[in-house]
């Protein structure tokens, strides 16, 4: 005798593993392809399986069946997010929220989508709303100290974070983001013992350098150096960084709260805080062009990376930053080696001349003619392939060839070598 859709469902309930889960949905499911119980059980299974692909299928079906429904929405939403197609995902949590308007989790995971997109006001609004119904909801709390982050409130996210780990003392977000809350108040001592030790999101304890200018004034930097497998070589260049800002002291437009200088790739900003002018970089993880982050550890590492490639390669610096553009060719950062060349300095236009996926002048041309391009500023060389930043302040000519994040060779603008992996 053959099982029931019922008794096939009960088996489901039991089963002990994914595999046996997802046998007994797809034998209720051929006894009825529509029953939207089973089908949102697998679209459930697949999305814990990673198979997001098939999971979006599964719930679109559901969708089609049960259109009223705020929780198939929200489910498409979901795996959609998950696959990185943010306003198709926008737009389902839009009507997941619409159908179903007391429901928390639309709106905390469309606030996260906002704010991943450099929207954090919004974003802030989304998690209110989901507050609203859940007060004790920790991953409302915790992400909206992320956002209140990127807005420089500091003491409200500080406090969102505390409110997140009250609930759940064990999430880990919420405590890196507590500890960079304070790495970013200057609480150096209460950061460091905050920190998520031993996790891996735990970047070692942070260090506070600080200096007097000419005038009085105080300057101060903070910087992780574990980010660095030389932290001496930071050291250093936290010291060189400070002693050039102080001589940005009697230079026009001074050292105040919104000053903005430029050093090498990177760009900084001074924040008063009590009797400081704190150095912050653009937040490279998040949004470059409209947040700061209050440590300066990736400027330091960058610029230490720039300093030994000119020294090793005795070839001259020519200015480029994260904000201006370069080429690269479709498919340059998916493949293991990749070869750049540069056609000219940086111009009027903030273009670097740089092309990613030439190793040669004709061929940078040929790729640009194409129109077989993007072009992208360096920032996004953070979230693609960092590594390749040290090399963009060579001058107009050079060509360089990385294996992986390694740097393979360097080629002079007269094609010969200046450097090579192994010398």
């Amino acid at each position: 005798m053959s099982e029931t859709l019922q008794e096939w469902m009960e088996k489901f309930s039991t089963a002990e593993s994914p595999e046996q889960a997802m046998s007994c949905l797809d034998s209720a499911l051929a006894l009825d392809p529509g029953f939207v119980p089973a089908l949102g059980c697998k679209g459930t299974l697949l999305g814990q399986m990673g198979r997001h692909e098939e999971a979006l299928a599964v719930f679109e079906r559901v969708v089609q069946l049960a259109p009223d429904s705020g929780a198939a929405h929200y489910s498409v939403g979901l795996h959609l997010q998950n696959l990185g197609r943010t306003d198709e995902a926008l737009a389902a949590y839009d009507k997941a929220i619409e159908i179903a308007p007391d429901e928390g989790d639309a709106y905390v995971n469309r606030g996260r989508l906002r704010d991943e997109s450099g929207d954090p006001k919004a974003a802030l609004e989304d998690y209110a709303r989901a507050l609203e119904i859940e007060p004790r909801d920790s991953i409302a709390l915790s992400n909206r100290g992320n956002s209140l982050m990127a807005l420089e409130q500091l003491d409200e996210a500080l406090a969102s974070f505390d409110q997140a780990l009250a609930i759940d003392p064990d999430d880990l977000g919420a405590k890196l983001g507590r500890c960079t809350a304070l790495v970013s108040l200057g609480r150096i001592d209460e950061a460091n013992a905050a920190r998520p030790e031993g996790s891996e999101l735990d970047r070692g304890p942070v260090i506070e350098v600080v200096q007097k200018t000419p005038g009085g004034r105080t300057l101060a930097l903070r910087y992780f150096p574990k980010s660095h497998s030389n932290p001496e070589h930071l050291e250093r260049m936290a010291t060189e960084l400070l002693d050039y800002c102080a001589k940005l002291e009697d230079k026009e437009p001074g050292l105040s709260d919104g000053t903005r200088i430029g050093f090498m790739w990177s760009m900084l900003t001074l924040r008063e805080q009590g009797d400081a002018l704190v150095l912050c970089e653009p937040a490279f993880g998040r949004h470059p062009f409209s947040e700061l982050s209050y440590d300066v550890s990736f400027t330091l590492q960058t610029a230490v990376m720039i300093q030994l490639l000119h020294s090793i390669t005795e070839l001259p610096y020519s200015g480029c930053t994260f904000a201006e553009g370069m080429a690269m060719s479709p498919e340059a950062m998916l493949s293991e080696e990749l070869t750049l060349y540069r056609l000219h300095e940086t111009n009027d236009e903030h273009i670097t001349g740089w092309v990613a996926g030439a190793d040669s002048k004709a061929s940078a041309e040929a790729l640009l003619k194409s129109g077989q391009f993007s072009m992208l500023p360096t920032a996004a060389l953070v979230g693609l392939r960092f590594s390749v930043v040290k090399t963009l302040s060579l001058p107009a000519g050079c060509a360089v060839t990385m294996q992986g994040h390694k740097l393979v060779s360097v080629l002079d603008p007269n094609g010969k070598e200046a450097w090579k992996k192994g010398e």
